[in-house]
């Protein structure tokens, strides 16, 4: 693009001749015309024209190159007029391209920062999302342990449910009976609640001073004193000790099976 100041210093220059010429022909026309006027007023009857005809011939001669050289710069001042309309016709095109690309340029920087913005909005859904992700699957993971436990504390309480019915069922009468039941008793205990073996054992060992006290019982028809003796033995002989044991396995079995119900009930809840 043409600079403007260098347009204008041309411009300058161009305008400079026509001052000139104008003041050269002037100067020239005045020249002439003393130089005539001189001849004129000298003083001499006779007036020889032949110098004068050759200076107006000069002056006309250089007034005629002075005239070509005035068109020549009029003719360049044309021209350069024309560029800077030119270049000012270019600058405004420009500068309308410039504004353009300036509001381009700005629509997008608002498109940016509006994607920029959905962005971080778009990460804060994705980082909330994962934290939830994350719970979801701690309390999967609890879940799953509380199933599984549910599982294990299912399969303690069928074990419990099955002593539960050997302890509905009536002692037997007989030594032989005796030891069977409770060595049952023992087993379903075991398989419940390992703590029961020990109460369950304390039974067994009871049973022979049970069964030998009650071999010992009176005839038929005993004396009072006779009776009274016998079940002073009871307790002497450990007979008694047989029911204790038993009265505190019962107890410890069913506490056995309430606290294994209870411990359900907190893994549900």
């Amino acid at each position: 693009m043409i600079n403007r100041d260098v347009l204008y210093a041309q411009e300058q220059r161009s305008n400079t001749p026509k001052w000139v010429v104008l003041l050269v022909i002037a100067s020239l026309a005045g020249l002439a015309l003393g130089v005539l006027i001189g001849s004129l007023l000298g003083g001499t009857t006779e007036v020889d024209t032949s110098e004068a005809d050759a200076q107006v011939e000069e002056l006309q001669a250089q007034l005629d190159d002075l005239d070509a050289k005035l068109r020549d710069v009029e003719a360049e001042s044309a021209s350069l007029v024309n560029a800077l309309e030119a270049a000012g016709r270019t600058d405004t095109d420009l500068r309308t391209r410039l504004a353009d690309a300036q509001a381009a340029a700005s629509e997008a920087q608002a498109a940016l920062d509006r994607t920029e913005t959905e962005l971080a909005s778009s990460k804060e859904a994705v980082a909330g999302l994962e934290t939830r992700n994350e719970e979801l699957a701690a309390s999967v993971e609890k879940l799953q342990g509380s199933v599984d436990g549910l599982g294990d504390a299912g399969d303690a309480l069928e074990q419990h449910r099955l002593l539960m019915v050997e302890l509905r069922k009536d002692p037997p009468d007989t030594r032989d009976g005796a030891f069977d039941y409770w060595n049952t008793m023992k087993d379903r205990a075991v398989q419940a609640n390992p703590a029961l073996s020990s109460p369950v054992d304390r039974v067994i060992l009871k049973i022979d001073n049970f069964y030998d006290w009650a071999e010992r019982s009176p005839d038929a028809a005993p004396t009072s004193e006779e009776y009274v003796a016998w079940l002073a033995e009871r307790v002497t002989s450990g007979a008694a000790a047989y029911q204790e044991s038993a009265d505190v396995f019962f107890k410890e079995a069913l506490l056995s099976a309430i606290t294994q119900m209870e411990a359900i009930v907190v893994r549900l809840s």
